[in-house]
C-alpha cells in the first residue's frame, strides 16, 4: 500500500484509540466494568532512560559556540536521535552535579553553556567526565555582549539567558531541545512518554509558573518547524531584549516614566527577567498579538499602576477565546492517557487533563494601543547587536555542517509582514502535567517531593519522570543543594563534589599526564580516585603540591607516598571534598571537628533542650577552635511535629506523606538514609542549620570571614567519616606490612622511610612482631577522643547523674558544665592540641632533623617506593567493619623521647590506654573530638570571643535560638553579612570608647 495512504489510516487508528480510551474512562466513571487489554504502553515501567540511553553513543564537545558551524558541530557530536539537553550554572560545583545527575541516569547528550571558557577548561582538565563532556562558551562579544555585559537588574541571569540563546539556535537547526536549570533531575524514561502520541503532538511543553506563565528553567521543544511559531517565539524572545539593551526608553514611556527615569529598574542596558520575557513570548504566540505584560509588570511605580497595566492584557486573553467548553480564553483542556506507573501524579486516574493552546506567529496589525504601552521599540534600523542576531538566525547548517540560508521570520512590527505571519501553520503548546514533570513542593500532594514521594525505594512508585526543585523548599542559604543531598535519592554526589574542589584548586589543578612530572618534582602526592561518573574508570585529580596533600588529608585518604618520580597511585576514597562550610578552604585540608556521639540527640528531646545542646556545642567549638558537626535529629522529636497533627510516629512508625505529622517547612526528612522506615527509622536535617552563619563565617575574632569554616552538616560528616575510615583501614594494613618489613631488616639499619619514623621504637619493641598499638587517634568515639573521658582522666569536671520525673517522663540529661580550668586541661591534651600548632612543630622538627642527619630525602623515600610497587588492591573493608577508624596521619611526628619502649608490645595495654599512649607518642590531634552528652560553656576563654559569640554567632546561626525566628530563617546571606559587619563595627566602637 502506498505510504500516502498509510498515513491517513494511521491517523484514523490513533484517533480511534484516543476515543476508545476516553469512552473507557467515561464508562468507569459511570460504574461500568470495561474489559481491560493491556497495551505496550501500559506494560512499560518508564524507569531508567529507555530507548534514549545515550552514554557511549555520543561524542564530547568542548569548545566555543559563537558561529553556526561551531553550534552545528557541537550538536552533531553530542545529540542523540537529534535530542539535546541544554543546561547551565554559574557555580562550578552545581554545574558538575547537574551534569553528573543527567549522565548517571543515562542521558549523555547534555551541553553545559557558560559565558567564558574557564569552567569548561577546568572540567576538561580535571577529567571527572572523561570520556564524555559537553561544555561550550562564547567569545564573540559582538554577538552576545547584550547578554554577558548586562547593566540592568538581571545580571545574575546571564547563564539562563545563554540557555535560551543556545536552545533557540538548536531549534532553528532542526533539533529537539530540553532546556533545564541546574536544579533539575531525571527520575524516569522521559522520552519514552514524550515521543508517543498524544504527547508527541505538542511542539512546546513547559512547566507552569503561577497562573499561566511558563517556567524558563524547564521547557521541551519537540518536532518544531525551523520556521514555525515555536522557533519564532524563541528567536523573538532574544531579539526584543537585544533591542531593549540598546535603548530602553520606549519601555519607560510604556509605564508612564520620563525617558531617563530608571527609578523602577528600567536601566540603560535593560534586560528583562528571562522567565517573564519567555512568558510574554509564549503569550504573544498564544494570542497572536505581541505583548510585554510580564516584562514591565514589576517596573510600574505603584500597585494601582500595576493593576492598570495588567487589565488590558487580560482583556486581550478574554477576547482571544474562548476555545473549548472550559472557556479558558485561548486555552483548552484535553484528557491525556496516564500510564499505570505514573498515576501517582494523576491521583490514580487513567486519564487526566492537560492544558494547551495553539501557537501562531504574532503580528501587531499596525495597532499599538497606548494602554498596552504602544510600540515597545525605538523607530529606525535595528541596533548592532539585534542586527547581528537576525543575521545569525538566517544561517543554517547541512548534515555535514555546510552553510545554508534560512528564510527570515515575519516581523510582527512591520505591517507588510502581516500576511506572511498569518500564513505560518500553527503549532501546539502545553503545560507539563505533574506526572511528567513536577516541582518539589508545588506538585499535587500525591507525588510532591516535599511529601517524601521521591523516595521510590520506599514507595515502590515513580513520582514523575523529571523533577525541578525550584519551589516549596525550606528556608536556607543552600536549600537547593541541601534538599538534593538530603531529601532526594541519588541527586547530589559528594564524591563528584570532590571534582569541583579539584577543579577549583587554582594553578596546577587538574593537570594532565604531561604535567605530572612537574607536580612530582614539586613533591606533590598525586591522587587517582574513582569518581562515579557514568562509564568512567579511575579519574586523575591532581592539585598543587600543597593542595594534593591537603585533599588527601581532608578526606582521610592517607597518601601512600611514592617518592617524586613514581606513577599515580590510587588512594582509597581520597577525592577532595566540597562541603558547604569548607569548600572555599578545601586546599587547607579538613579542619579539626567537634561532634556529638550517637544517641546524644534523643527522640524525646524538647526544642529548648535541643537548642541548649547546640549552644554548648558551638561555644565549645569556639573555645577549642574546632568546626562543629551539626547533628541529625530523630524525626520523631516532639518539636518537629506539625501543629495539629494526630499521627504519632513513635507509636506507629514513620510513613509517607511526611506532612501528615512532620513540619516539613522546618526540617528535611532524610528518606534516602532509610531502606525501611519501620526498621531504620527516619532522621531529619533542621532547616535552621542551613545558614551561611552556621556553616561559614570564622571560628574566632576579629570577625566573620566568608571562607572560614564553622560547621559541617550531618550528611557531609557521614561522607567524610566513611572516607576517613576507609583510608585508615588501608593505612593500618600498610603500617603493619611496613613495620614487619622494617623489623625483618633488623634494628641496626638506618630507617629508610619517613613514613616509618613515627613508629620506629614501636617496631623495635615488637621484636619483629606487628605492634598492637593504634598509631593514630581513633575516628569513632573512644576514651582518647571523647571530651568527658579526657576530663575524667585529667581530673576535670563531671556531669551530674541523669534524672527523671518518674513514670514515663523523659529522662533529663544534665549538661557537663565546663569551667575555665576544664578548658585549660583540654588544651593540654595532645588529642585536642590544634592541628596548626602540630604541623608547625612537625615542620620545625623535620627541618632540624634533616640538617643534623644530612640525609637525602630521596633515600628516605626509597623504602616507600619499594613498598608502593606491591599490590595496590582495594581495601577489604569487611575485615575491619567493627574496628575503630583512625584519622589521617598528616600530623604525625616522630617521638624524640622513645615513649613507645616497653609499652608498645601487642597486648601490653588495654585498647583505650594503648590508643592514648600512641596519641601521646605520635603527637597527632584527634580529627574528631566527641561529646557523649550535653555540655555548657558559661565562660569562653576570652572576653573578645564572648563578644564575638553574642554579637555575630548566636543572632545569626538560627539553630542557636528557640524557636528559630522567621526573620533569622529568611535572612539572606547579604543581610547576614551586613548584620555581622554592623555588630563588629559596634563592638570596635565600644572598645574604643572604653579605651
Amino acid at each position: 500500500m502506498p505510504l500516502v495512504k498509510l498515513v491517513p489510516l494511521a491517523l484514523v487508528f490513533w484517533a480511534w484509540s484516543c476515543l476508545a480510551r476516553f469512552s473507557e474512562a467515561s464508562a468507569q466513571a459511570a460504574g461500568e466494568v470495561v474489559p481491560q487489554e493491556r497495551t505496550a504502553s501500559e506494560t512499560r515501567t518508564y524507569t531508567g532512560c529507555g530507548a534514549y540511553c545515550s552514554n557511549g553513543h555520543v561524542q564530547s564537545y568542548v569548545g566555543p559556540l559563537d558561529t553556526t558551524r561551531q553550534v552545528a558541530t557541537a550538536l552533531k557530536q553530542l545529540s542523540f536521535k537529534r535530542e539535546i539537553i541544554i543546561t547551565h550554572h554559574a557555580d562550578l560545583g552545581d554545574a558538575i552535579q547537574v551534569l553528573h545527575r543527567w549522565q548517571r541516569h543515562g542521558y549523555g547528550h547534555v551541553l553545559l553553556v557558560n559565558p567564558t571558557a574557564e569552567p569548561c577548561r577546568r572540567l576538561e582538565a580535571g577529567g571527572a567526565f572523561h570520556p564524555l563532556l559537553g561544555c561550550g562558551w562564547f567569545e564573540d562579544r559582538k554577538r552576545v555582549g547584550w547578554i554577558v555585559d548586562q547593566k540592568g537588574g538581571c545580571k545574575g541571569m546571564l547563564e539562563k539567558w545563554l540557555i535560551h540563546y543556545t536552545a533557540a539556535r538548536a531549534v532553528r537547526l532542526g533539533y529537539h531541545v530540553l532546556a533545564v536549570d541546574a536544579d533539575t533531575l531525571p527520575l524516569g524514561d522521559f522520552y519514552g512518554l514524550m515521543r508517543q502520541p498524544p504527547y508527541s503532538g505538542v511542539q512546546l511543553w513547559s512547566q507552569r509558573e503561577g497562573n499561566f506563565n511558563v517556567n524558563g528553567g524547564f521547557y521541551y521543544v519537540h518536532n518544531a518547524s525551523a520556521t514555525g511559531p515555536v522557533a519564532f517565539l524563541l528567536y523573538d524572545n532574544l531579539l526584543k531584549n537585544a533591542r531593549w539593551y540598546a535603548d530602553a526608553r520606549p519601555l519607560r514611556a510604556a509605564v508612564g516614566l520620563s525617558p531617563n527615569d530608571s527609578s523602577t529598574g528600567i536601566m540603560d542596558g535593560f534586560l528583562c527577567n528571562d522567565q517573564f520575557s519567555l512568558s510574554d513570548a509564549v503569550h504573544s504566540a498564544v494570542t497572536g498579538t505581541p505583548q510585554v505584560l510580564e516584562c514591565l509588570f514589576y517596573h510600574t511605580r505603584t500597585p494601582t499602576e500595576r493593576s492598570a497595566w495588567e487589565a488590558p492584557h487580560l482583556h486581550l486573553y478574554r477576547t482571544t477565546g474562548p476555545r473549548g467548553p472550559q472557556q479558558l480564553g485561548p486555552y483548552e483542556v484535553s484528557p491525556f492517557p496516564v500510564p499505570p506507573p505514573l498515576r501517582l501524579g494523576s491521583g490514580g486516574a487513567a486519564t487526566a487533563d492537560v492544558t494547551s493552546a495553539l501557537l501562531h506567529v504574532p503580528h501587531g496589525r499596525g495597532a499599538w494601543p497606548s494602554e498596552r504601552g504602544g510600540l515597545p521599540f525605538a523607530p529606525g534600523p535595528l541596533p548592532e547587536a539585534a542586527a547581528a542576531l537576525r543575521e545569525l538566525f538566517r544561517e543554517g547548517a547541512g548534515p555535514e555542517g555546510e552553510p545554508q540560508v534560512l528564510p527570515d521570520f515575519p516581523d510582527p512590527y512591520n505591517p507588510a509582514d502581516q500576511a506572511a505571519a498569518t500564513a505560518v501553520p500553527p503549532e501546539r503548546f502545553a503545560y507539563l502535567p505533574p506526572w511528567v514533570a513536577n516541582t518539589w513542593g508545588s506538585a499535587p500532594g500525591a507525588n510532591a517531593g516535599v511529601e517524601g514521594h521521591y523516595n521510590s525505594h520506599l514507595t515502590g512508585q515513580l513520582p514523575a519522570l523529571v523533577s525541578h526543585l525550584h519551589a516549596g523548599l525550606t528556608p536556607g542559604d543552600f536549600n537547593k543543594q541541601v534538599h538534593l543531598a538530603v531529601g532526594v535519592p541519588r541527586a547530589w554526589s559528594l564524591d563528584m563534589g570532590g571534582a569541583a574542589a579539584a577543579a577549583g584548586l587554582g594553578a596546577g589543578a587538574g593537570l594532565g599526564a604531561g604535567a605530572e612530572a612537574e607536580v612530582a618534582a614539586a613533591g606533590a602526592d598525586v591522587v587517582v580516585t574513582a569518581i562515579g561518573a557514568v562509564g568512567s574508570a579511575a579519574v586523575g585529580l591532581v592539585g598543587s603540591a600543597a593542595g594534593a596533600r591537603a585533599a588527601l588529608a581532608a578526606r582521610g585518604g592517607g597518601p601512600r607516598r611514592v617518592g617524586r618520580r613514581r606513577r599515580m597511585l590510587a588512594a582509597a576514597v581520597a577525592a577532595p571534598y566540597a562541603y558547604l562550610g569548607t569548600a572555599e578552604a578545601a586546599g587547607e585540608g579538613m579542619p579539626a571537628l567537634l561532634a556529638l556521639a550517637p544517641g546524644v540527640v534523643r527522640p524525646d528531646m524538647s526544642g529548648a533542650e535541643f537548642t541548649a545542646l547546640m549552644q554548648g556545642l558551638m561555644r565549645l567549638g569556639l573555645a577549642l577552635n574546632r568546626v562543629v558537626v551539626w547533628p541529625w535529629v530523630p524525626c520523631e522529636a516532639p518539636f518537629l511535629r506539625r501543629e495539629g497533627a494526630t499521627y504519632d510516629p513513635v507509636a506507629s512508625g514513620h510513613k509517607i506523606p511526611w506532612s501528615d505529622y512532620l513540619n516539613v517547612s522546618a526540617a528535611i526528612p532524610n528518606g534516602p538514609g532509610s531502606s525501611d522506615l519501620r526498621r531504620d527509622g527516619l532522621r531529619c536535617l533542621l532547616a535552621a542549620m542551613d545558614k551561611l552563619s552556621c556553616l561559614r563565617g570564622g571560628t574566632a575574632p576579629p570577625g566573620p570571614s566568608p571562607t572560614a569554616p564553622r560547621g559541617l552538616l550531618p550528611h557531609e560528616f557521614d561522607h567524610w567519616l566513611a572516607g576517613a575510615q576507609a583510608g585508615a583501614t588501608r593505612r593500618r594494613r600498610d603500617w603493619q606490612r611496613l613495620l614487619q618489613q622494617e623489623a625483618a631488616l633488623g634494628t641496626g639499619r638506618r630507617v629508610q622511610s619517613r613514613a616509618l619514623s613515627g613508629a620506629v621504637s614501636g617496631a623495635e619493641a615488637g621484636a619483629g612482631e606487628a605492634v598492637g598499638v593504634d598509631l593514630e587517634v581513633p575516628l569513632l568515639p573512644a576514651p582518647v577522643n571523647t571530651i568527658q573521658d579526657i576530663l575524667e582522666r585529667r581530673g576535670g569536671s563531671r556531669a551530674a547523674d541523669s534524672s527523671s520525673a518518674g513514670g514515663a517522663a523523659a529522662v533529663v540529661v544534665p549538661p557537663l558544665v565546663l569551667t575555665p580550668a576544664d578548658l585549660q586541661l583540654l588544651r593540654q591534651e595532645p588529642a585536642v592540641w590544634s592541628r596548626g600548632a602540630l604541623e608547625a612543630e612537625l615542620r620545625r622538627k623535620l627541618r632540624g632533623r634533616k640538617q643534623t642527619e644530612g640525609g637525602s630525602e630521596d633515600d628516605e623515600d626509597q623504602g616507600d617506593e619499594d613498598a608502593a610497587d606491591e599490590d595496590d588492591s582495594d581495601v577489604d573493608q569487611s575485615e575491619d567493619e567493627n574496628e575503630t577508624g583512625t584519622m589521617s596521619a598528616r600530623g604525625q611526628r616522630r617521638s624524640s623521647t622513645g615513649h613507645h619502649s616497653g609499652s608498645a608490645r601487642k597486648g601490653a595495654l588495654p585498647k583505650g590506654a594503648a590508643s592514648a599512649a600512641a596519641a601521646a607518642a605520635v603527637g597527632a590531634p584527634a580529627a574528631v573530638l566527641w561529646l557523649r552528652g550535653p555540655v555548657s560553656v558559661p565562660q569562653l576563654p576570652s572576653a573578645a570571643l564572648e563578644v564575638f559569640y553574642n554579637q555575630q554567632v548566636e543572632p545569626l546561626c538560627c539553630v542557636l535560638g528557640w524557636p528559630a525566628a522567621p526573620d533569622c530563617m529568611w535572612r539572606s546571606p547579604a543581610a547576614q553579612s551586613a548584620v555581622a559587619a554592623s555588630a563588629a563595627a559596634a563592638a570596635t566602637a565600644t572598645a574604643g570608647q572604653g579605651a
